[in-house]
């Protein structure tokens, strides 16, 4: 008999109770009939409300958790106007009301769902909710329905307090950027657009790339993405990872950079802008170089570059300078793995021997010489810039030579950046 139901349980002897128990003078309400219905299961003159899931042998025993039916009947007394008592909706959708999993706040959520729907006054306090919902979201993250969870941390119970809001907030962007992954290719990621109709910020998405990015070692994807959502760590991240390399790659790879430099260069004091209007100099130099000598007009031109030099020049000692008063640490977001191989201070200190060779080369064609070295001209296919200690040569004929440096970047340690600069032309 143990494995059996009793032929009357708690449901029936309650609708018995309702229907035939109301006193004639018809004063009893839901709530009165429910209280009465309570001191009987004390008295051992009712069935003890317990959930389906419980056997016979736990409800004689008159006590465990009492089923999700009753206490929603418990909590529907809260209507009438004579009980005056508010019930904890937590305690009503409990998982051992309705299931033998005690762990199982699937059910949990929706009925809370449906209960708050109804405008049926309980207590639901933030740790209360907190555990349903992290509870529930964990479920579904679980079984591989991430977006579900993401819904289900941005849903609420009430008025809530901006702590509790912007925890859930935080839980919900930190599941998008653990599970969601461009799986097809092509910046696709599923179920992007739904959550985006309920509010989830497409920057979320953006983040999430960009994490998995990092972690392939693809720096142009990382920087990419980046941008989408936050300029400042893409701009950083590109002063980080990108830039330190520039001095040392073949033309093709400081073109392609460039243009990707360029995107982020609207701050002109930023390290990215000097880098570019630094190779954007050494272009100038070159295009000058080939007009006709004495012309007033060309005159002027390196007069205008010169003075443009050494605001570049300036604009690198302050970043030398800011990046000696902090930690040489990667970007706030993440780091591309392997990918950073020359540190920040050595890529300024070849810039600034950069830009003295580029003024040396100014002083040079403002005194009507070439920057040429055309004597290696025969059978080259390839016409090669002349090295700094030529260039010095030449401008110590007609002046002092310090005058073709601008403070203590000397040209003797210039020749790396003149080779590099050599490859772009």
């Amino acid at each position: 008999q143990s494995g059996r139901r009793a032929p009357l349980d708690w449901r029936r002897r309650l609708c018995m109770l309702l229907t035939f128990g109301v006193h004639s003078e018809g004063e009893d309400t839901l709530a009165t009939l429910v209280e009465r219905y309570e001191k009987q299961v004390i008295e051992n003159k009712s069935p003890f409300p317990s959930p389906r899931h419980i056997w016979n042998a736990q409800i004689l025993n008159q006590s465990g958790p009492q089923s999700l039916l009753y206490k929603i009947i418990e909590l529907s007394t809260c209507i009438d106007g004579n009980d005056t008592e508010t019930k904890s909706l937590a305690d009503v959708v409990t998982p051992p009301g309705y299931t033998s999993a005690i762990y199982d706040f699937s059910g949990a959520f929706h009925v809370a769902a449906a209960i708050y729907a109804l405008g049926v006054e309980s207590d639901f306090s933030p740790l209360e909710q907190a555990r349903v919902l992290d509870s529930y979201a964990s479920q579904l993250v679980a079984s591989g329905r991430w977006d579900l969870a993401v819904y289900v941390m941005l849903c609420s119970f009430g008025v809530d307090r901006p702590e509790d809001l912007l925890s859930r907030e935080r839980i919900a962007k930190t599941i998008v950027l653990h599970q969601c992954s461009d799986v097809q290719g092509g910046g696709t990621i599923p179920k992007k657009a739904e959550l985006e109709q309920i509010g989830v910020p497409s920057a979320w998405f953006e983040e999430a790339l960009a994490y998995r990015c990092s972690n392939k070692g693809d720096s142009f994807a990382y920087i990419s993405h980046l941008g989408k959502f936050s300029l400042d760590e893409a701009r950083t991240a590109i002063e980080e990872l990108i830039v330190p390399n520039l001095l040392f790659m073949n033309k093709a790879g400081v073109q392609d950079n460039l243009q990707l430099l360029s995107e982020f260069a609207s701050d002109d004091d930023s390290l990215a802008a000097t880098v570019v209007d630094f190779f954007h100099l050494a272009e100038d130099i070159v295009a000058i170089s080939s007009q006709p000598p004495d012309e007033e007009e060309k005159n002027a031109e390196i007069a205008s570059l010169t003075e443009f030099a050494s605001s570049i020049k300036n604009r690198f000692r302050a970043q030398r300078s800011y990046y000696e008063g902090i930690q040489d640490a990667p970007s706030s977001l993440c780091v591309v793995p392997n990918y950073r191989l020359i540190s920040i201070s050595t890529f300024l200190a070849e810039a600034l021997a950069g830009v003295s060779f580029l003024q040396l080369q100014l002083r040079v064609l403002a005194e009507g010489s070439s920057i040429w070295d055309d004597a290696y001209l025969m059978g080259n296919s390839k016409r090669p810039l002349k090295v700094a200690s030529e260039l010095a040569l030449i401008a110590a004929r007609n002046a002092d030579v310090s005058a073709a440096t601008d403070g203590g970047e000397t040209t003797a340690s210039i020749g790396s950046p003149s080779m590099a600069l050599t490859g772009l032309m």
